[in-house]
């Protein structure tokens, strides 16, 4: 199991502020990006990178240190969900009809990292180690959630809290502009409208399913709030 403590390592733990390396502005007064405003179609630009680094010299996502507890899962992918919403807003987006696919939350990609609500990020990260599991118990497990937007599509990773964007439909192949390609995955289906969420089954996943020794999902450290 995987234990890496509470109050003080939760103080350890900066975010990462990952510019994509397209060279999209990823600094904290710039404007949110526009998808009509990308150079290319049918590719995926990153607009914010990883928030944590893997400590595996393999990168395997299962130890990335902000899924280890719980506050600090709170303390820094809360507002980077956040961001994912407000760049849907920018969009046109009411974020308030998504709801989070991993624990089901209603109310927006960040309502589950309230602490007013039930269960809040200790549900959340559970239900995120669980799932991600399922379908990348290897090096790679991405989970995102993708809404299509006027103009593309804008998408955010449950697991390390990547924001991407792409212009027009996604590409056939899910690479990422100048980030490196993503495992593909036959699958997927298409981005879901804010409009009308779909249940758990449409969730956008993709990974590498090479075996490797990990953490289960009751070795998350819980010893935080939630």
């Amino acid at each position: 199991r995987s234990h890496l403590g509470s109050a003080p390592f939760a103080a350890a733990v900066a975010p990462r502020r990952g510019d994509g390396a397209d060279g999209m502005a990823a600094g904290q007064d710039a404007p949110p990006p526009h998808v009509g405003d990308l150079p290319s179609e049918h590719v995926w630009q990153r607009w914010r990178g990883p928030l944590t680094q893997a400590s595996a010299p393999d990168g395997n996502w299962r130890t990335l240190p902000h899924l280890q507890n719980v506050d600090v899962c709170r303390n820094i992918m809360g507002p980077r969900a956040r961001e994912a919403e407000s760049l849907l807003l920018s969009h046109g987006v009411d974020t308030t009809l998504l709801e989070c696919r991993v624990c089901k939350q209603g109310g927006g990609l960040a309502a589950c990292f309230g602490t007013d609500v039930a269960g809040g990020t200790r549900h959340h990260l559970r239900k995120l180690w669980s799932l991600a599991l399922t379908v990348g118990t290897g090096v790679t497990a991405d989970l995102w959630e993708e809404v299509v937007v006027p103009g593309g599509i804008v998408r955010f990773n449950y697991v390390d809290g990547a924001i991407e964007l792409c212009r027009g439909d996604a590409p056939a192949q899910p690479t990422t502009d100048s980030v490196g390609a993503r495992d593909a995955d036959p699958a997927r289906g298409p981005a879901r409208s804010p409009s009308a969420p779909p249940s758990a089954d449409g969730l956008r996943t993709s990974g590498n399913a090479a075996s490797t020794a990990g953490t289960g999902a009751d070795g998350v450290a819980v010893g935080g709030g939630g």
